[in-house]
C-alpha cells in the first residue's frame, strides 16, 4: 500500500461521498424487479381537488424549469429514473413524482426525467402508491395461482 497525498485522500473520499446510494424500490435500480404491468385505475383511488391556479402557476414553472441548463444536464443523462433504461434526450419527459394535481410543485426535487410507458404508466400515483398498487396486482396474482392448484 503506497503513501497517497492528503488532497489525494481528501478527493477520493469526495467522490466516493457524491455516488448515491441505491434505493430499494421496484424499478428505480437492477437489485429488485420492475412491478408487472398495472391494471387501471378507477377513479375512487385518487381523491383530487386540484386547485386551478396552483395547477397553472406550477405548469408555468414547469417551462421555466425545462430550459435551465439543470434540467438539460438530466436529460443529457438519458437515463429514466424509473426504468432505469437509456433513451434518447428528446424521448424523455419531465415526471412530477408527486403530482401537480395532487399539490406537487416544480421544483428540482419533484421533477424527473423518464420515458414515456413509464410516465404514462405512473399517472396521478406518486412512487409510494405504485409500489402499493404493484403490492396489490402480485396478492392478487399469487390468490389466483393458489386457488388454481
Amino acid at each position: 500500500m503506497g503513501f497517497a497525498h492528503p488532497r489525494k485522500r481528501i478527493a477520493q473520499a469526495r467522490q466516493t461521498a457524491r455516488q448515491p446510494a441505491p434505493v430499494d424500490c421496484p424499478g428505480y435500480n437492477d437489485r429488485m424487479p420492475a412491478p408487472p404491468d398495472l391494471p387501471e385505475l378507477s377513479a375512487d383511488w385518487f381523491q383530487l381537488e386540484s386547485d386551478p391556479a396552483h395547477v397553472a402557476r406550477e405548469r408555468e414553472r414547469a417551462r421555466k424549469l425545462r430550459g435551465s441548463a439543470w434540467w438539460k444536464r438530466r436529460l443529457q443523462r438519458g437515463i429514466c429514473a424509473y426504468c432505469e433504461q437509456p433513451f434518447p434526450a428528446k424521448e424523455l419527459t419531465m415526471d412530477h413524482v408527486v403530482p401537480v394535481a395532487r399539490g406537487g410543485r416544480s421544483t428540482k426535487g419533484n421533477v424527473v426525467p423518464c420515458c414515456k410507458p413509464c410516465n404514462n404508466q405512473k399517472k396521478l400515483m406518486t412512487p409510494a402508491e405504485r409500489l402499493l398498487l404493484a403490492e396489490r396486482v402480485a396478492r392478487a396474482e399469487n390468490d389466483e395461482s393458489a386457488d388454481d392448484q
